[in-house]
């Protein structure tokens, strides 16, 4: 007597597991895919199924029960944690990673935020995932700022100096537009501002400028201290040539708007 042939009733065409299988971007989902053909065919053993495509009986038949669930075919290719070392980035935590990759912050800033919240990863492991989240390098924001480590420019200094308007108006923005993306590196810049004024008074330089403070205050690394200082001081000290561009796209149009309601301070012009 012959082996007892393996077959599934998902409601599903032949037609349309194939097409699935052809637009299939994981090894795995076409793992599953072919073994469902198999499976619809009704000419193969569970046996024979399980060895053409390289897995166990019993997984083949945890598909089939998956397939008959609720979800059919998006549940059997719904793929979660397979075992071994736990994700290093989930729940809330993998959802504000995102939102910081959106803003394109660089490997050396997001591997220093996952670092104070006690998750020890490499930059190399800050570069995975965001290729896993969908941030490839041949994404602009993402190849110019995420997936490139910078390092401190040569001769790297944090002085940064700004006459009394213009640090009033930076403060301004930043106690007005909290919520921009380019809000950390502008109340930064105020902090640094507010740095270098008491270093070149020669005074105790207080606990809440030191570099320590500034980095936590802002959830920013050193690193990008110093490239935004660098920044600052490559726009000549010019306000509105920082702002169009050194700030994100977003911000420039934020900015923007507020000042074009009535909140122009004196020295500002439109951007």
């Amino acid at each position: 007597m012959g082996m007892k042939k393996l077959k599934v009733r998902s409601g599903l065409s032949m037609a349309e597991v194939k097409r699935r299988l052809r637009s299939a971007l994981s090894d795995r989902h076409r793992q599953r895919l072919r073994a469902l053909i198999l499976m619809m065919s009704g000419r193969h053993s569970a046996g024979e199924i399980a060895a053409r495509v390289g897995i166990s009986r019993p997984q083949l038949f945890n598909w089939k029960r998956r397939l008959n669930d609720p979800d059919g075919l998006d549940g059997l290719l719904a793929i979660g944690h397979g075992g071994g070392r736990p994700p290093a980035l989930k729940g809330q935590i993998l959802s504000d990673f995102k939102v910081r990759l959106a803003r394109g912050e660089t490997v050396a800033e997001l591997q220093y935020w996952l670092n104070r919240r006690g998750i020890r990863i490499k930059t190399s492991g800050v570069s995975y995932w965001a290729r896993k989240l969908g941030f490839p390098k041949t994404k602009a924001r993402v190849r110019s700022a995420v997936l490139r480590p910078l390092s401190k420019p040569k001769r790297a200094s944090l002085r940064v100096q700004m006459d009394q308007a213009t640090r009033d108006r930076t403060v301004r923005v930043v106690e007005m537009l909290t919520y921009i993306p380019s809000f950390k590196m502008l109340e930064a810049l105020v902090l640094l501002v507010d740095r270098t004024t008491a270093q070149a008074r020669r005074v105790d330089l207080p606990k809440q400028l030191s570099i320590e403070a500034i980095t936590a205050e802002c959830e920013c690394s050193r690193t990008s201290l110093y490239r935004w200082a660098e920044k600052w001081r490559r726009s000549g000290s010019d306000w509105n040539l920082f702002v169009s561009t050194e700030c994100s796209p977003s911000s420039r149009q934020e900015i923007k708007k507020f000042l074009s309601n009535g909140n122009h301070l004196k020295g500002t012009s439109e951007l």
